[in-house]
């Protein structure tokens, strides 16, 4: 029986942790059995020197080999050529196309992808993590083991206990800095070039820069609403009446559901940083107007938010989505959209039925729609960098800089070949996977799901918004790392606990939450932050 290997559940669970962001277009990876094809096929398939011994396949039955039997493979195939190994915690498709294509343009180098993950039980039979890709890594570099890219990866809450990926590989010295090539090579001269200041302020730690980052997770990604487009058209509504802050938007939403006898599901509030604007240092410690790091969850924002939700449960209109589904997609206005990230490319767009509202009974059109936005430039969250342990160092950086400079070779490693272009937007039909490897600025929007000029709005919100007056600032967790992961153990538990008829108002589930968190050494948590929070601000510049 073959096994399916996208590492698709564990990559939406980080990617829910981090509101990467992402990071990526999720609604592309968790709709890749809609695209199947098996035309756009590696060379491998058919290759007598792999043996035929294959454990996982991808969506589009592709076999996926080992890292061991395709660098030794990709070694005989180009002889003449540097075989750069690129680590990631997932499988890359389109390494053969990829490495014709930089053959046959004269590179003299070629990829090799290794998934750290490959092979591995990330979690138990509860769902817990056993490892992280951040463990995996750094237990790679114990071992002594050589690589010349890597992708600084996802958080995995309730193992790792820092909030940044990207921080934490350069404070486990990981990566190389990059100042020195981004200054003496034409090719890093160009990608600076192209990148605003701000841009590149959000990857400085310490005055240096240590990775290029394509998902462009400097811009904070707030969560949206997908409302049911056949509802939102029949009944005239304006969508322009739920722009604003959640807490107020929500109770707009509530109020014509309540009226209109109609549904609508909520959830994802242990990820409080994807529903404000506010800097986070922890998945519940954010930075306060004063410049204080608080709990979220204790701000007057949370209270009112919470009671909103809470109302809209004792009043049948909010649904629980972990503990109840909605059949009647009649009645069902929509729901907090978390997998069609980007609010700064796709607010009030109309999607296709391939991406539209999901429920155990049917899908319909809808709208995505973004009520409020950021307008800040935040530290970056993840990268793409060279080891710091490699001896191919020049040969990685013109490799990371071709793939975030060349918008063929961006979209070959993110889409492959089989695809239609539809008004400047793709529709791809074979496997396709942006996560790690794509550039926002250059790679094709998605059809049906990304405004066609997301390419310029990207570049002009890097250009154009400020930064956030924490940008720089690294958290160092070791005195409080056991504290952090207990934390986590009790934000895990908010989407099952709440809303619930086990609680009669938003506060009242607020206090009990907070007597938790604090009874996990929360407060241990918000004094260390604190402390390293006023040591940083004595020396850095803050008026940005």
């Amino acid at each position: 029986m073959k096994k399916y290997r996208s590492g698709l559940t564990i990559i939406l669970s980080c990617l829910m942790i981090t509101g990467c962001a992402s990071n990526s277009d999720i609604s592309s990876i968790s709709k890749i059995s809609d695209y199947s094809s098996n035309d756009n096929t590696s060379s491998y398939e058919t290759d007598d020197t792999l043996d035929d011994e294959v454990e996982y396949y991808y969506s589009d039955d592709t076999p996926i080999y080992s890292f061991e039997k395709r660098y030794e493979k990709i070694k005989e195939q180009y002889p003449d050529k540097s075989v750069l190994v690129w680590v990631s915690d997932q499988n890359i498709r389109y390494e053969d196309e990829v490495n014709s294509y930089l053959s046959e343009h004269n590179k003299n180098y070629v990829l090799c992808f290794k998934n750290l993950t490959y092979d591995v039980d990330m979690v138990d039979d509860n769902s817990n993590f056993i490892t992280s890709y951040a463990q995996l890594l750094s237990d790679a570099f114990d071992n002594g083991e050589k690589f010349d890219i890597i992708d600084t990866g996802l958080k995995y809450q309730g193992f790792d206990t820092f909030y940044n990926p990207y921080q934490n590989c350069v404070n486990n010295n990981f990566l190389e800095p990059l100042n020195t090539y981004l200054e003496n090579t034409e090719c890093g001269k160009k990608i600076y070039a192209e990148m605003s200041t701000n841009y590149w302020k959000s990857l400085m730690i310490n005055g240096k820069i240590y990775g290029i980052d394509g998902s462009l997770s400097c811009l904070k990604e707030d969560l949206g609403y997908e409302l049911n487009a056949d509802l939102v058209d029949k009944n005239s509504i304006d969508l322009d009446d739920f722009l604003g802050k959640y807490d107020t938007s929500l109770q707009k939403v509530i109020d014509l559901c309540k009226s209109r006898g109609w549904k609508f599901t909520i959830g994802m509030y242990g990820f409080m940083q994807l529903y404000s604007n506010y800097d986070f240092i922890t998945d519940n410690i954010c930075i306060d107007d004063n410049g204080h790091a608080v709990n979220i969850y204790e701000t007057d924002y949370a209270k009112n938010l919470f009671n909103t939700i809470s109302d809209g449960f004792t009043n049948d209109v909010i649904v629980n989505p972990v503990n109840d589904n909605i059949n009647d997609i009649d009645t069902y206005f929509g729901s907090i959209n978390s997998t069609l990230c980007g609010g700064y490319t796709n607010n009030k767009f109309k999607t296709s039925q391939e991406y539209g509202l999901q429920t155990s009974y049917a899908s319909t059109e809808s709208y995505t729609i973004y009520p409020q936005y950021s307008n800040k430039i935040y530290t970056s969250s993840k990268a793409l960098g060279i080891c710091a342990l490699s001896d191919n160092k020049y040969l990685a950086f013109d490799a990371i800089c071709e793939v975030m400079t060349n918008k063929e070779l961006n979209d070959l490693l993110c889409f492959g070949t089989d695809y239609d272009i539809i008004n400047g937007c793709i529709k791809p039909y074979g496997y396709y996977n942006t996560m790690g490897v794509e550039n926002r600025l250059i790679r094709y929007p998605f059809y049906g799901v990304n405004d066609p000029n997301s390419n310029e709005k990207y570049h002009e919100a890097i250009t154009d918004f400020k930064l956030s007056k924490s940008v720089g600032f690294c958290f160092d967790t070791t005195n409080v790392s056991d504290k952090i992961l207990a934390v986590d153990k009790v934000l895990k538990t908010i989407d099952y606990d709440f809303p619930s008829k086990e609680y009669k108002t938003g506060k009242e589930y607020l206090d009990k939450l907070n007597d938790d968190l604090n009874s996990a050494g929360l407060q241990d948590i918000l004094d260390e932050v604190n402390r390293q929070l006023e040591e940083y601000n004595e020396t850095h510049n803050t008026d940005n």
